[in-house]
């Protein structure tokens, strides 16, 4: 009987930790909002987007689900997922929102014809690994004190998974707990940015062979330790695609009001 309403108490003191948890995520967005009104040579000020909401509410709830499972990991020494249905959901559902609206954004630059392949890698370049090497070496950093004695063969092996998104394990401690191994979603990323040109010529455009055949070399390795499901995520998206086509159509038949 004290058994349960030990366990019970604990699984209320797990769920408020939730409501808690977006309440400060939401006021710290909204603060952050409103210091950066003044810096209008931010590109995403300058978007009239409702996609840009919908991921920033997306962002806090994953960015919820990760605190929650690090709180549980803390207090009880167990890295694991939720166990209750809600607490994962606010994680796993939100990041195939992710998947679909990434999808839907480089199907449309596809649909309409990629004219500058290099731009297009440089920049998700660009916008991926500055943070995401900066992240690796504070995890590496942090690391040199957890393990006495590192292995130069463990540490290059760890540098190179890192590099394609999978993380390493040096001393039995991985290398990707400190940012909760958030990063095995960008290894689904960055190989769908890969195989774009492949869907390229699906659309029916042109394409160069040395292109071709090196985003889909660099797309089977980096993408052969993931699953082939998710990427039918990403490709969902064509479905809204082609229905926004066939509204618009639709309103380009209708006649003009007078």
């Amino acid at each position: 009987m004290v058994c349960f309403h030990s366990m019970e108490k604990m699984m209320f003191s797990h769920l408020i930790l939730i409501p808690i948890m977006i309440a400060m995520l939401t006021l710290l967005s909204l603060g952050i909002g409103y210091i950066s009104k003044s810096g209008s040579h931010y590109e995403s000020l300058r978007r009239d987007s409702a996609i840009d909401g919908l991921r920033g509410l997306l962002a806090v709830s994953v960015m919820t689900h990760h605190f929650y499972i690090t709180y549980v990991w803390k207090t009880t020494g167990v890295w694991k997922a939720p166990e209750y249905n809600a607490l994962e959901n606010i994680g796993s559902i939100p990041v195939s929102l992710f998947f679909m609206i990434t999808g839907f954004l480089f199907l449309s630059k596809i649909k309409k014809g990629v004219t500058d392949w290099k731009e297009l890698y440089i920049g998700r370049i660009k916008r991926i690994y500055p943070l995401y090497i900066s992240v690796a070496v504070i995890s590496f950093t942090v690391l040199l004190f957890e393990v006495p004695h590192l292995e130069v063969g463990e540490i290059l092996k760890s540098i190179v998974k890192w590099f394609v998104f999978e993380g390493g394990i040096i001393d039995g401690i991985s290398t990707t707990r400190l940012i909760a191994g958030v990063n095995w979603t960008l290894a689904y990323e960055f190989t769908f940015y890969l195989l774009l040109p492949a869907i390229s010529l699906i659309y029916g455009f042109k394409v160069k062979n040395n292109l071709l055949a090196i985003t889909l070399t660099l797309a089977a390795f980096i993408g052969f330790h993931t699953g082939i499901k998710l990427y039918l995520i990403f490709l969902t998206s064509a479905i809204t695609l082609n229905k926004i086509k066939s509204i618009e159509k639709k309103n380009n038949k209708q006649p003009t009001p007078i």
